[in-house]
């Protein structure tokens, strides 16, 4: 939809995060009120290396991930139906998910038997902004929430009439967009560069982290190994949407 480049913006980057040599997929939870094209904008990139899967349960997940062994990233169109399971299928994915993104996941027992051998995969996942309220305290308490970037954003009145007039003259694009053919890449940065980010952060060191490789994506989509200031400015500028603020569009 239109008006919603930058959050498009921020999964592509996050998908990028794939093909980061040394890096961790990153992972993001695009979150806002009912309607205003979370999904859209989640399912807007394709990739080699990403795959969009609208339910799921903890067997599946594990096959999934056994087969497909260059998998990075897991997109998850809507959250709330992992929300809405019992609450012990709930938790047993949320945990198993949240090894996915930062521990890594090694060997896995019982019928399946598998070694992964440390392997992490990254999460794009959306949900809304009641639904996250009222699993926030949970998620934290978890780690969930923290190993992920926060992606919140509203809508304008001025926008909601621009939108309006774009759906009335029937200009949808459903087309998802191919990323470019990126090969992994080792991007390097530096001291000084990176440190442009610690005002931005304050205290939290894993959103530092985060920063710096969204910087790093930003170089690779436009075609560099190296950082430059302006990838810095860019994610700077893209940090408004960066939290639980519901900027507005």
């Amino acid at each position: 939809m239109i008006k919603t480049s930058d959050i498009q913006k921020i999964v592509k980057l996050t998908l990028i995060s794939g093909y980061i040599k040394d890096v961790a997929p990153l992972s993001l939870i695009v979150v806002g009120k009912a309607g205003v094209g979370k999904t859209e904008n989640i399912r807007h990139w394709k990739n080699s290396k990403s795959l969009v899967i609208t339910d799921l349960n903890y067997s599946g997940l594990v096959q999934l991930l056994i087969k497909k062994n260059t998998l990075k990233h897991l997109i998850i169109p809507d959250f709330i139906k992992i929300t809405m399971k019992k609450s012990s299928t709930k938790d047993n994915l949320i945990s198993f998910l949240n090894s996915c993104i930062e521990d890594g996941l090694n060997q896995i027992e019982g019928y399946f038997h598998h070694k992964f051998k440390g392997r992490k995969i990254g999460i794009i996942t959306s949900t809304t902004k009641a639904s996250f309220t009222q699993n926030k305290k949970t998620w934290k308490n978890m780690g969930f929430t923290d190993r992920m970037l926060i992606c919140s954003y509203s809508y304008s009145k001025k926008t909601i009439e621009e939108i309006k007039e774009y759906i009335n003259s029937e200009k949808f694009k459903t087309e998802q967009e191919d990323i470019q053919k990126l090969k992994i890449t080792e991007v390097k940065s530096n001291k000084i560069l990176n440190a442009y980010f610690n005002t931005e952060v304050k205290d939290s060191l894993r959103s530092l982290k985060q920063f710096q490789t969204l910087a790093k994506c930003n170089a690779l989509n436009e075609g560099r190994n190296k950082v430059l200031k302006e990838d810095i400015s860019e994610i700077l500028r893209l940090c408004k949407f960066l939290n639980e603020d519901y900027t507005e569009i």
